[in-house]
């Protein structure tokens, strides 16, 4: 018969699966489908908020309005991001809205993507902090956090080195001023099977400590950040990559019998090279 919902008639299971692939500003627009789809979207187990999805016309002005403005410094032309726009508030509320309404639905998978932030927030109670805190506690599998603070460092809650549900972790923490101290309390990652880290100070002891704390680690990845070791050693580590790195130590000794793929690009090196 033609004009039949063939999708609506899916399961709940089948529906949710489907929307699992979809951002999730789109799937919570299908509660205006019909009674059916209305709380289809809160029961989806890949939660992912991408600040480019709540961009207005307002948020980018013009060269000549600058003192009303911060750069916009990704862009080749003298284009700049409004402090005034209502961009951030919608996404704030929108994510906080969405994780208050799910209650406590597990999360398989949680992505944010928040880039050009110029709306000042204070570091004691910036959002992303509060987000990835509530993430955690539902024990996820895979957590990816790329966020540009506005010249702030953000608290990555601790949980984020010892939720042992965690396989796959990105944590890109770019403030454009300074680097956050990958120093947490304890490493404690038992089934992390990939990190990327990036834009963090790490020491020899940090690095060390969480080596250890990820025994299944099989990929590790340090974008733009500043290490301060002598030595990277992991017996069952695969794939080691280090880009846009600055380098402190006289030299770093690479000891990872296991590896088969490497990649080191460094900006700034002191060091008389990597030894392996």
């Amino acid at each position: 018969m033609s004009g039949t919902d063939r999708i609506s008639q899916l399961p709940d299971t089948v529906l949710t699966q489907i929307l699992s692939y979809r951002p999730t500003k789109e799937a919570v627009r299908t509660c205006l489908f019909s009674e059916q789809w209305r709380d289809v979207w809160a029961s989806v187990p890949v939660l992912d908020f991408d600040f480019a999805d709540f961009w207005s016309d307002d948020i980018f002005i013009r060269y000549e309005n600058k003192i009303y403005a911060t750069f916009f410094q990704a862009r080749k032309k003298a284009i700049y991001v409004c402090e005034q726009s209502e961009c951030h508030n919608n996404f704030v509320r929108f994510i906080d809205t969405v994780l208050d309404q799910r209650q406590a639905q597990p999360i398989e998978r949680f992505r944010l993507v928040w880039q050009y932030q110029v709306k000042p927030y204070r570091e004691i109670d910036h959002p992303v902090g509060r987000w990835v805190l509530r993430v955690l506690q539902q024990s996820p599998r895979v957590l990816s956090i790329y966020v540009q603070p506005n010249l702030i460092n953000i608290d990555v809650p601790n949980l984020a080195f010892t939720c042992s549900s965690l396989e796959e972790m990105k944590l890109h923490i770019d403030n454009n001023t300074r680097l956050e101290v990958l120093n947490p309390v304890s490493f404690s990652l038992p089934h992390l099977r990939k990190l990327n880290l990036g834009y963090f100070k790490i020491g020899g002891n940090s690095m060390n400590d969480l080596l250890l704390g990820c025994p299944n680690l099989e990929e590790l990845e340090l974008y733009a950040c500043e290490l301060d070791l002598s030595h990277i050693s992991c017996g069952n580590l695969k794939s080691l990559a280090i880009a846009g790195c600055c380098c402190h130590s006289a030299e770093i000794r690479v000891s990872i019998p296991s590896l088969q793929y490497l990649e080191v690009a460094v900006v700034s090196c002191q060091t008389e090279g990597f030894f392996f």
